[in-house]
C-alpha cells in the first residue's frame, strides 16, 4: 500500500535525507582501490564533482555515538581520509572513508525518489567489503528531514495527526499558556530496525510581503536504523541482500511520514496543483 501512496503523492515537505553505513576493517589503501574502480560508475550516476581526497576529522558527536577513539596510543589525532563526490548542483553528495560511507541530498523542489540512489549505494558497498576479509558494519541509517511552516497552531490538526502532535492535548492541561516550542522523541522497533521518531515545534517569524509574521516551523525528523553488528553482518551479506535492507528502511521512514499525516493532507497532497495559504514549505 505504501509503494502505491508514494506514487500518488505529488507534493511533500522534505528537505534532506541522509543515508550513513558505518563499518571497521578498511585500510585507506583498501578504500583508494575502491575509489579507482567505481569512480566512472559514480560519474554516470551524476556525481561528476570530485573533491578527491579531503583529509578531515570525523565530528566529535559521532565519534561518542560510536565509541571509535578519536586519538592513538600517543595521543596524535587520526584524520581521515575522505574522497567526497557532488553532483553538478551539489545538491548531492557522497563521502567515502575507511570508516563511513554517507549520501546526503539537499531537496531543493523536485525529489524523484529515494529508489534511484539504492543501485548505486549498495553497488559501493558491496566494493568496500570485497577489498578486506575484515570489513564489518556497525551501523546504518537512512535519516529524512520533512519540515513546513505553518501560522496558526490550531490549524496543526489539518495537517497532522494528534498521534504526531498532541500539543493542544498537552496545553490544556496548564491553564492559560501558550507553546512557544516542543519536541517529541519516540524510539520504534519493527522487522530488523530501530526507527527514531522526532518531532518538533518551534515558533519563530519569518517575513511574508516584507511583514514579519509569527509562524510555527514543523519538523519530522525520521531516521530508520541498525547499530546491532550481528544483524548489520545478515543486512550486508551481499548486494541482492543490501539492495533490500536500504529499500525496507526507506519504506520504513516513509510510512513513519505518511501515517503522521492527516487524510485531508494526504489527499491535497496528491492534487497536482496544491493550493493551501495556511501551510508553508510544501513543494
Amino acid at each position: 500500500a505504501s509503494v502505491s501512496l508514494r506514487k500518488e503523492l505529488k507534493h511533500d515537505f522534505l528537505k534532506q535525507i541522509i543515508f550513513r553505513v558505518d563499518f571497521k576493517g578498511l585500510l585507506d589503501r583498501d578504500v583508494d582501490k575502491c575509489i579507482s574502480e567505481i569512480r566512472e560508475s559514480l560519474f554516470n550516476n551524476g556525481f561528476v564533482n570530485d573533491d578527491a581526497r579531503v583529509e578531515s576529522r570525523e565530528d566529535q558527536k559521532t565519534k561518542i555515538e560510536l565509541n571509535l577513539q578519536e586519538e592513538d596510543a600517543y595521543g596524535n589525532i587520526n584524520l581521515d581520509t575522505i574522497y567526497s563526490f557532488q553532483s553538478e548542483d551539489q545538491n548531492e553528495s557522497l563521502e567515502i572513508s575507511k570508516t563511513f560511507l554517507k549520501l546526503a541530498v539537499a531537496i531543493q523542489q523536485n525529489y524523484d525518489g529515494f529508489d534511484k540512489y539504492v543501485n548505486l549505494l549498495a553497488e559501493v558497498i558491496v566494493k568496500l567489503k570485497s577489498k578486506s576479509p575484515f570489513f564489518k558494519v556497525i551501523r546504518t541509517g537512512l535519516r529524512k528531514v520533512n519540515l513546513c511552516y505553518i501560522y496558526d497552531l490550531k490549524n496543526l490538526a489539518n495537517y497532522f495527526k494528534k498521534g504526531a502532535f498532541n500539543i493542544s492535548e498537552t496545553m490544556e492541561c496548564m491553564n492559560g499558556v501558550s507553546c512557544k516550542a516542543s519536541e517529541m522523541h519516540t524510539v520504534f522497533e519493527k522487522e530488523q530496525f530501530l526507527i527514531n521518531y522526532v518531532r518538533n515545534l518551534q515558533e519563530g517569524r519569518m517575513m511574508i510581503n516584507r511583514n514579519p509574521l509569527v509562524v510555527y516551523q514543523v519538523v519530522l525528523d525520521i531516521e530508520a536504523y541498525c547499530n546491532d553488528v550481528k544483524k548489520c553482518e545478515l543486512l550486508f551479506k551481499d548486494k541482492e541482500v543490501i539492495q533490500k535492507t536500504i529499500t525496507s528502511q526507506n519504506e520504513l521512514v516513509f510510512d513513519c511520514y505518511v501515517n503522521s499525516l492527516s487524510e485531508d493532507f494526504k489527499i491535497n497532497l496528491t492534487e497536482v496543483n496544491f493550493q493551501d495559504n495556511n501551510i508553508v514549505g510544501v513543494h
